[in-house]
């Protein structure tokens, strides 16, 4: 039951952070990635965004030079996984670390799930997020850890 609680409570804390983040950048003339939406339409992308969840290596670690990967899946209001695809652009994956970035490829399995390879090219730590219709998915961003290549 604690980790039911600690779950919703992550969740109810990060939608607010997010809101407060959002708020406060168009009261400082900042342009916002969700400047145009108000915050019932916000709040709505952000449900839509926490039914999808990630998992696999891709997300925590990684070798510089070697190839790694990981899946989205997307479920339904109710957390039932989706039997069909087409999330398309509204579906974004962003690996950064101080000096790079890298907007990854997203393939589209066509059954609820999605794929995405990336071959990091340096050891360091990286935050990878994903979101959906600029919000963050459930988890992200992730902070993988990228080793560097085997001699």
């Amino acid at each position: 039951m604690n980790l039911w609680l600690d779950t919703l409570n992550y969740i109810e804390d990060q939608t607010k952070k997010c809101i407060q983040e959002h708020q406060e950048g168009i009261k400082k003339g900042r342009k916002m990635r969700l400047s145009s939406m108000d915050e019932d339409e916000f709040e709505s992308k952000w449900d839509r965004a926490q039914n999808i969840i990630a998992f696999g290596e891709g997300l925590f670690e990684g070798t510089a030079g070697i190839k790694t990967s990981f899946t989205i899946q997307h479920n339904d209001h109710l957390g039932n996984p989706e039997v069909y695809g087409g999330l398309g652009p509204a579906l974004s994956v962003v690996l950064e670390s101080t000096d790079l970035h890298y907007d990854l490829d997203v393939i589209d399995n066509d059954d609820g799930t999605y794929t995405v390879d990336y071959q990091p090219t340096r050891k360091g730590h990286y935050e990878l997020s994903i979101m959906l219709d600029d919000c963050d998915i459930y988890g992200s961003p992730f902070h993988p850890a990228i080793k560097p290549a085997p001699v």
